[in-house]
């Protein structure tokens, strides 16, 4: 018996001893980033994104619901080409009867142009220029996890430091650093919840794409460039805004903490005027428009359909429509709604 109880004492050391060990293991350690490790795996992730070809399955859900879940073959080949096609919805397969376009409509496959304008809100990285602001507002750290689509990833957490706010997990490449999943997660204090996903579920590298690809895409490009609009003037401070020009500058005196004030852009057109402030937290932002004088179409039908709109509160991209005398507001980033209304309510005049 005293032999049986001393080999089970000792089993219960070696248990205690394993457990204690296996957080530390190669799997289960993240390792926290500092400002030159971090912006070497985003200098690796930008240098994959501009040179990779390649050709995939992605999975696509934007609304964490199956019926929003969608599948889209990619074909990529920088720094020009980059095309998805709607491959079908989920629960038809891969029936090729039942592809659809990108507006839901049952038609032959066909190609349509490049969709990077509608993908790049979800490839926001942090950048060298606010690399300091985005370490004072979030943690980043990796570690090694799951094969996708066949390939050893490695995950890169990024979360916020100020809540409610966003964050994200990224899969990347272990051999070239191209992302192959990434989440878009909401933070709250007690909770969080996922936004968005998107997921390879295939994926061939090459070193061109077909010829049959390329002459497609090139003929959807002919004859649609549009004239570029101007710019108008940039100002590195709101004094300087205003003692330059006659425009009325509405600044916020409420702005998440974190947050700092980014681009002052302002111009004419149409007999408004238009001032836009951009501010950031180093990887996500907002931008205020102030319009003087008669307010576009759009931004009068968002101020006719904006009381009436419902949105979720872990939505990535947020919107505030706000009209006060001849002056109207429009507030949009990737912050809480709550938080936008609360900077739209919050600005005064400054002269």
């Amino acid at each position: 018996m005293q032999k049986i109880s001393k080999s089970l004492r000792r089993l219960r050391f070696l248990l205690g001893f394993i457990l204690i060990l296996y957080p530390f293991s190669a799997v289960g350690i993240a390792q926290l980033l500092n400002d030159a490790e971090l912006l070497d795996i985003m200098t690796k992730i930008k240098k994959a994104k501009s040179e990779l070809t390649y050709i995939g399955m992605v999975e696509i859900n934007g609304g964490l619901d199956e019926r929003h879940t969608m599948l889209f073959k990619i074909w990529v080949q920088p720094p020009s080409v980059y095309h998805m096609e709607s491959y079908s919805l989920l629960g038809r397969g891969r029936d090729k009867r039942f592809r659809r376009d990108f507006r839901g409509r049952d038609k032959a496959p066909r190609f349509r142009p490049p969709f990077h304008r509608s993908a790049s809100k979800f490839s926001l990285l942090p950048g060298e220029k606010y690399l300091s602001l985005f370490q004072q507002n979030y943690i980043a750290d990796l570690r090694a996890d799951e094969h996708i689509a066949g390939r050893p990833t490695t995950l890169l957490t990024i979360k916020p430091n100020h809540l409610p706010r966003f964050g994200m997990r990224l899969w990347y490449d272990n051999s070239n650093h191209l992302i192959l999943k990434r989440e878009i997660v909401y933070f709250e204090p007690d909770d969080e919840s996922i936004s968005f996903i998107q997921k390879f579920q295939e994926i061939e590298y090459a070193e061109a794409l077909p010829d049959s690809i390329l002459e497609r895409t090139q003929k959807r490009r002919v004859g649609t460039r549009r004239r570029g609009r101007r710019s108008g003037q940039k100002f590195e401070t709101i004094d300087d805004l205003t003692n330059k020009t006659d425009a009325a500058v509405f600044v916020p005196q409420y702005v998440p903490e974190g947050c700092e004030l980014a681009a002052i852009n302002y111009k004419k057109e149409d007999g408004r005027k238009i001032i836009h402030l951009h501010y950031t937290d180093g990887l996500l932002g907002f931008s205020i428009f102030e319009i003087t004088g008669p307010p576009p179409e759009s931004i009068k039908k968002l101020l006719n359909r904006s009381s009436r709109k419902r949105t979720t509160r872990q939505k990535f991209q947020q919107m505030v429509v706000k009209q006060q005398n001849h002056h109207s507001f429009l507030v949009l980033g990737n912050f809480p709604r709550v938080q936008l209304r609360k900077i739209a309510n919050s600005l005064e005049a400054q002269h």
